[in-house]
């Protein structure tokens, strides 16, 4: 199960310093904060756009570069994402 954990934590735990940036520019008002993540998350809730790059081996997403460099460091194979 290490595979899924990279997966989770390289592929989708990419965009976790745009969240923090966004907490950051508005560090004086909470509330916005939280509506920009909100609206940054709701793009994308259920990671459909890293699964399909993560397909297509875009390298341009660093999610799937952490992910593939996880994988290669843990000494596993990457899995290729089947949408179930």
């Amino acid at each position: 199960m290490e595979w899924g954990i990279a997966h989770e934590l390289a592929l989708h735990g990419s965009d976790v310093s745009k969240y923090v940036e966004a907490y950051r520019e508005n560090k004086n008002n909470p509330v916005k904060a939280s509506e920009v993540i909100e609206r940054m998350m709701a793009q994308d809730p259920h990671g459909d756009k890293d699964h399909a790059d993560l397909e297509n081996n875009n390298l341009s997403n660093i999610g799937v570069v952490n992910y593939l460099n996880t994988m290669k460091e843990m000494g596993l194979n990457p899995k290729k994402q089947v949408k179930e």
